[in-house]
Formats: structure tokens, C-alpha cells, sequence
């Protein structure tokens, strides 16, 4: 019941990202990358190549990750 509650708002028909906790929990971890350093060049080329290939370029934190990449 809870949960019907705290998505009372979504429609499951148009909801294609899947569950809420599954996307705020994705949400949640892409903002972390703007914090958490890499440990070497090839982490931080891994970070940039799931950028460009997620297309995620244009979200939120994007311009923060890349900040963080390039120290």
C-alpha cells in the first residue's frame, strides 16, 4: 500500500524506465560519480566512454562527472 502511495503519480503503462526505486537508485549513483575520484586513467576513460554511450551527456551531473574526471 505504501508503495502505491508514493507513486500515485506514475502510470505503469508510460512508465518505461521501470520501478521508482530502480530509477532513483540509478539517479542516486550517476550523481556520485561527480564525487568519487577515479583510481587511475583507464577508470576514468570507462566513465566517459558509459557518457557517451548511454548518451547521459545532457543530464543533471554530466558537467560535474567530467570536472571530476579531469581533476
Amino acid at each position: 500500500k505504501l508503495y502505491r502511495l508514493r507513486c500515485a503519480f506514475c502510470d505503469s503503462s508510460t512508465d518505461a524506465e521501470g520501478p521508482q526505486e530502480a530509477s532513483s537508485r540509478e539517479h542516486f549513483v550517476f550523481g556520485l560519480l561527480a564525487e568519487i575520484r577515479p583510481r587511475h586513467k583507464d577508470e576514468a576513460k570507462a566513465v566517459l566512454r558509459y557518457l557517451i554511450a548511454g548518451d547521459r551527456r545532457d543530464m543533471a551531473d554530466a558537467e560535474g562527472i567530467l570536472e571530476n574526471l579531469i581533476g
